[in-house]
């Protein structure tokens, strides 16, 4: 029996943390009953495909943290904040009631934002093990990256808040980060200190029906750049439009949600030829529009798992190499390394791509690439560690 917790579930509309877990629940072998804790967010599902899951929600209103059109004051934020730090009473008493209804063998906590370390300590009290996946940054941080403050009291606030978590991280027997990146950002920070067993599990993609062969530039309509994601500063799009927009030949389609006065802005300074908001889209239909994926990140990405989305399809991606990323995308490889605050080191590198016989090498490899994610072995990587875990936690018990 095991208990899976993150901020929200199976709405890939959030972010891709949301579809990662989605995907790992519905591919875990039938000898894994799964309860799903986390908080109600846009059109969250009541079910999943898998017939051994069911769902729970935290009745807590966490829309600021999923939809960027609602505004925060400053003192709420910080109360927020506060709460989270110690622990969030309520969801502590929600998970006390839960794991006292239920014998679960193992607790998988993912994104924590607004539901806090609760779980951890539930599972402390309960002498349940526990494993935790690092798939973002909000415990060095509540904006969930690994941007610093320059104003010295919010960072002071933030230091305090943190070290309050970190203690909580001591309940945690087993961690792990979706890339090396992220796992070494938290362990150099000093949590997870007493994790016994470490390990580096990425992010699977869905059912994208990798092909077998190369794919190939049409070359008629020039090559078609795109974006996926959301479309934030610290994602660099912005850096993207400006290589673009003086560029010959290339077309930019972005694909995302996020602040409409931001999006209204790049909108504004980009040439509508050029470059097309088409707001969500599937990342299926996406992909089959596009020659290039391109990655403008200004921030260390704790993943990616849009590059292995594109590797799936046969796309090549061009990227900045940030933070997890760099353990994905091998520059020459799968695809190419760029420096999106030049246009002339963009256009450069991207013609150098493109070429026929280059673009089909760089294709083929990301299709070998994208073989090390599949729902199927990012799913049984965990159920061998989870049974790890819990033979571990036996054994703990039995020396003690």
């Amino acid at each position: 029996n095991l208990l899976i917790v993150n901020s929200f579930f199976g709405n890939a509309r959030i972010g891709g943390a949301e579809e990662s877990v989605r995907l790992l629940v519905e591919n875990l072998p039938s000898d894994c009953r799964t309860m799903v804790l986390c908080l109600t967010g846009p059109d969250t599902p009541r079910e999943t495909s898998n017939e051994v899951t069911r769902v729970e929600y935290l009745k807590r209103n966490a829309e600021y943290l999923w939809n960027p059109q609602v505004r925060v004051q400053p003192t709420a934020k910080f109360k927020w904040h506060l709460y989270d730090a110690f622990g969030g009473k309520q969801e502590r008493l929600s998970l006390e009631r839960i794991l006292g209804e239920n014998k679960f063998d193992l607790i998988h906590t993912n994104n924590l934002a607004g539901i806090t370390s609760a779980p951890w300590l539930a599972a402390a009290s309960h002498r349940v093990p526990m494993i935790h996946t690092l798939r973002d940054y909000w415990l060095l941080h509540p904006n969930s990256t690994t941007a610093s403050s320059a104003r010295f009291l919010e960072r002071v606030v933030v230091s305090l808040l943190r070290w309050r978590i970190k203690g909580h991280s001591k309940n945690v027997q087993c961690v792990v980060g979706i890339s090396k990146s992220v796992l070494d950002a938290h362990l150099s920070r000093g949590f997870f200190r007493t994790s016994m067993i470490r390990k580096v599990i990425g992010n699977p993609y869905g059912d994208y029906g990798v092909p077998e062969s190369a794919k190939k530039l049409e070359g008629s309509a020039g090559v078609r750049l795109g974006y996926l994601g959301q479309i934030t500063k610290i994602k660099g799009v912005e850096n993207l439009i400006n290589c673009v927009v003086p560029s010959d030949g290339v077309s930019l389609a972005i694909g995302g949600s996020g602040s409409a006065d931001y999006i209204r802005k790049l909108k504004e300074s980009s040439n509508a030829r050029k470059v097309n908001f088409l707001g969500w889209v599937e990342s299926r239909n996406f992909f089959s529009t596009i020659d290039v994926l391109c990655v403008p990140s200004l921030w260390e990405e704790p993943f990616g798992r849009v590059v292995v989305e594109a590797f799936s399809c046969g796309i090549p991606v061009l990227t900045t190499n940030k933070g997890g990323i760099g353990e994905i995308v091998k520059d020459g490889i799968n695809g190419r390394v760029c420096d999106f605050g030049d246009a002339q080191i963009f256009q450069k590198t991207l013609r150098g791509m493109t070429s026929p016989e280059v673009y089909e090498g760089l294709s083929l490899n990301a299709l070998k690439t994208a073989k090390r994610f599949t729902k199927e072995k990012i799913a049984s990587s965990y159920h061998d560690l989870y049974q790890k875990c819990i033979e571990s936690h036996a054994k703990g018990k039995a020396d003690s």
